[in-house]
């Protein structure tokens, strides 16, 4: 009996020791984030996809922050701005906080300000690429600046790059973007335009590829 617990020991030791010779990698790269987010950009100037919207955008990027690629569904731009089309929905908010002058009246009720007011269509298409983010990097998009709102927000999908045709049947997994997190400066008017826009570029692979060394 206690030769063969010796001998479990021995072989939990080893196995140990081997383990922290060959450290297995985090999953996450920046363990302080999600391992895939949507990053705010700036608000500014956006050339119109369609007809009604309006010239100002809202400009974020999908972050791959895992050591795993990742996939989106883009489409093709026509209007010459930088970054990439991206489908996306706009979601209605199912519950708001309903407010009155009586304290005993405050009750949970379906959001009415967004059934009174008709929210603006994501954009979709028929046919889309998926455009591949590889670990660490990132990809630009935008949207018009409607796209969120008090009374909606925006999502948009991707799916884990293993050998995965197509975002059709999943499994997927949704960012949503909310207007709580567009910095107040920037809906103000008072955040310039950044100079970085052109740091992502795409090529013909659909690949988002790292950056060089030096």
């Amino acid at each position: 009996m206690r030769l063969q617990t010796c001998l479990v020991m021995f072989a939990f030791a080893l196995c140990s020791r081997l383990v922290g010779q060959e450290p297995i990698p985090n999953f996450v790269l920046n363990p302080s984030m999600p391992y895939v987010y949507v990053k705010f950009d700036h608000v500014g100037p956006r050339k119109p996809l369609h007809e009604g919207e309006g010239q100002v955008g809202l400009w974020l990027r999908i972050v791959n922050n895992c050591r795993v690629p990742i996939k989106v569904p883009t489409f093709g731009l026509t209007t010459g701005d930088p970054g990439v089309g991206l489908l996306d929905e706009v979601v209605s908010d199912a519950v708001t906080v309903s407010v009155s002058s009586e304290p005993e009246e405050l009750n949970l009720s379906t959001d009415r300000a967004s059934t009174a007011i008709s929210h603006p269509q994501g954009y979709s298409a028929e046919v889309f690429s998926m455009t591949r983010i590889l670990p660490g990097k990132d990809i630009l998009f935008s949207v018009p600046l409607n796209h969120v709102s008090d009374q909606w927000f925006m999502r948009v999908r991707f799916v884990l790059d293993v050998d995965k045709p197509s975002l059709g049947t999943g499994p997927y997994t949704y960012l949503n973007f909310f207007k709580g997190q567009i910095p107040p400066s920037a809906l103000s008017g008072s955040q310039t335009k950044p100079d970085s826009l052109g740091d992502t570029l795409l090529h013909e692979t659909g690949d988002v590829d790292p950056p060089k060394q030096p």
